[in-house]
């Protein structure tokens, strides 16, 4: 996996370095990403169905926000670009509860990911400083998810946290609306992701099919 970023790095330095009379382009940007089908399982195992008195769970899943720098070079097609873009998002984090009127057992589920993609950034002039953008991207991502469990079956409070990291393939799509000032541009936009998925650890029940598939919501600043 190093490989790999290593080359996609080169790349992008190299592409870079071969035009190096062009106008590079910079785009840092933010995202805020829907929770969409994460910690699906564990959503199904804590749904709130109670139906005995004095017990109870819940079930909470939030999304992830992130933020990324990428540069860009024009191509000799018109109106596009291509380049690289290193990022990272923090979520989704899920929040799990279940217990009676004696015992506890909740969960804290953690997630972080680093991605490196390649990009191709397309523009569809509208009127004036007014243009509607295409993107799509394929890389590499890291994630990193965390368990924090605390519970209480009676025989006193006791707390374990356990973490895995995994690694794969990463991409995304997504449709913009651009202002493109003088020396500013400023892009508002929707994407669709698709994150590495973690397998499941037969030592750990926790350990389900991690799965990431969501929507999102970015602004980003170019000059």
């Amino acid at each position: 996996m190093k490989k790999i970023s290593l080359v996609i790095c080169a790349a992008v330095v190299a592409g870079f370095s071969v035009a190096s009379r062009a106008a590079v382009v910079f785009k840092p940007q933010v995202e805020y990403w829907l929770a969409t089908d994460a910690y699906q399982k564990l959503r199904a195992d804590y749904a709130g169905k109670a139906g005995s008195p004095g017990y109870d769970e819940s079930a909470k899943v939030s999304g992830g926000y992130g933020a990324r720098f990428g540069a860009f070079l024009p191509s000799s097609v018109e109106n596009l670009q291509f380049g690289g873009s290193l990022g990272y998002i923090v979520g989704p984090e899920g929040k799990f509860h279940q217990g009676g009127t004696t015992w506890y057992d909740d969960y804290t589920c953690k997630s972080r990911f680093v991605r490196a993609l390649l990009e191709a950034h397309a523009t569809l002039p509208v009127s004036g400083a007014h243009k509607i953008g295409f993107n799509a991207g394929v890389g590499i991502a890291q994630g990193r998810l965390k368990k924090e469990e605390k519970f209480d079956f009676g025989l006193g409070a006791r707390s374990e946290t356990n973490g895995q990291t995994f690694n794969g393939l990463t991409y995304e799509g997504g449709v913009s609306y651009i202002h493109a000032g003088e020396k500013l541009g400023l892009e508002v936009g929707i994407l669709f992701a698709g994150f590495p998925r973690m397998g499941t650890n037969s030592d750990r029940n926790f350990w389900e099919t991690f799965d990431w598939n969501p929507l999102g919501l970015r602004l980003a600043v170019t000059f």
